[in-house]
């Protein structure tokens, strides 16, 4: 019988150690009975090939994976824990919770930018017409005055509307050419700048606006602004101190800003106001009717805008700090009264304006270079 229980042995357990220990325990007993102890031993040798799996070292096997039942499963490695199961999954889980909410986060941010792009739309759509209407009203009831008292009322009320058309269509079609010659700058060539017109070109596509014209103001105060027309024509101005200084980072948050003013259309009022309030600017040399025609905070706005459209918004805050520090020339187009007339339709209008402190102006460079640091 024990030389029967060893074979058994032996096939149960694969060949291990498992059946030379039992054949020694039944030569050392001598006397005893061979057969019931190597009999038990392969009985229980076959009971543990039934419920673990199939191993070449079973006898090796650590008495606490004996001592599951079968009905018992396999601890779960790293990678087949439940979320939450142990300290790395919940460190996983949180990490995942942060990205969402990071997700989720920018994702409003973006929706909020939208609505506000389409309210500030509408509101720029009705200041245009206060502007146009402003600006054609005060010659025409004046004409219209003299020309009432004259030939009376019903005259006076004709040659007021006329005017009043007149020079309501007149400034549909003048205003661009007027507020590029008060800008100034000149048309870039193709290919003379490639890598702001590539830079231009992936902006439109993002914030879905048409490519704009590119001019050149030959200046060292590094700036840059947006006027719209009649047709959808958009114009960008830089100038070349802001080419020179800004890297393709910085840069990107300034066309991204731009571009933006443009999406708004807070150029095309831009492009109205330089025509009508930059007239009164240019004479009086005070710039605040200019401000209130463009809309104070509109900067302000763009900025916070634009630096959802960039891939690195700390850009944009970094090309407002390189601005601002060196002071305009004389006869630079960024002092007197020529910047009067234009200055609250450039990214940096501080400029020359050091001395002046910026406490409660949106609009004001210092004041929107912090706003930027807590995006």
């Amino acid at each position: 019988m024990a030389e029967g229980g060893n074979p058994t042995r032996a096939k149960s357990a694969g060949g291990g150690r498992a059946a030379g220990r039992a054949a020694g325990g039944a030569a050392a007993a001598g006397g005893r009975d061979a057969g019931a102890e190597p009999a038990a031993r392969g009985t229980r040798g076959a009971g543990a090939k039934a419920a673990g799996p199939s191993s070449s070292r079973q006898g090796d096997r650590p008495p606490a994976r004996r001592g599951r039942g079968p009905g018992k499963p396999a601890p779960k490695g790293p990678a087949q824990r439940r979320p939450g199961s142990g300290a790395e999954s919940v460190a996983e889980s949180a990490a995942r919770t942060a990205v969402g909410t990071a997700v989720e986060t920018r994702a409003g941010a973006h929706e909020r930018a939208d609505a506000e792009t389409a309210a500030r739309r509408r509101a720029n759509a009705r200041r245009m017409r206060v502007l146009v209407t402003g600006a054609a009203a005060g010659p025409a009831i004046v004409l219209g005055a003299v020309i009432g008292a004259v030939l009376g009322v019903v005259a006076g009320a004709v040659a007021a509307g006329a005017v009043f058309l007149a020079v309501a269509a007149f400034l549909a079609v003048a205003s661009m050419p007027f507020a590029l010659r008060t800008i100034g700058g000149a048309p870039v060539r193709d290919g003379a700048l490639p890598a702001l017109a590539n830079q231009v070109e992936g902006l439109c596509a993002t914030l879905g606006v048409s490519q704009p014209e590119l001019r050149l103001l030959d200046d060292p105060v590094a700036n840059a602004c947006a006027l719209a027309g009649r047709g959808g024509r958009a114009v960008l101005v830089v100038t070349s101190g802001l080419l020179d200084r800004l890297g393709l980072i910085e840069m990107e948050g300034v066309v991204a800003h731009e571009l933006v003013h443009v999406r708004r259309r807070d150029a095309a009022v831009s492009t109205v106001a330089i025509a009508t309030a930059g007239a009164v600017a240019w004479a009086t040399g005070r710039d605040g009717l200019v401000h209130l025609a463009v809309g104070r905070g509109r900067e302000y706005g763009a900025d916070r805008a634009a630096a959802l459209a960039v891939r690195y918004p700390p850009g944009l805050r970094g090309a407002l700090a390189s601005m601002g520090d060196r002071p305009p020339g004389q006869g630079s187009p960024f002092s007197g009264r020529r910047w009067a007339a234009t200055r609250w339709v450039w990214i940096d209008p501080m400029v020359g304006a050091t001395g002046r402190s910026p406490t409660g102006e949106l609009d004001a460079t210092a004041v929107r270079i912090d706003a930027l640091a807590e995006l």
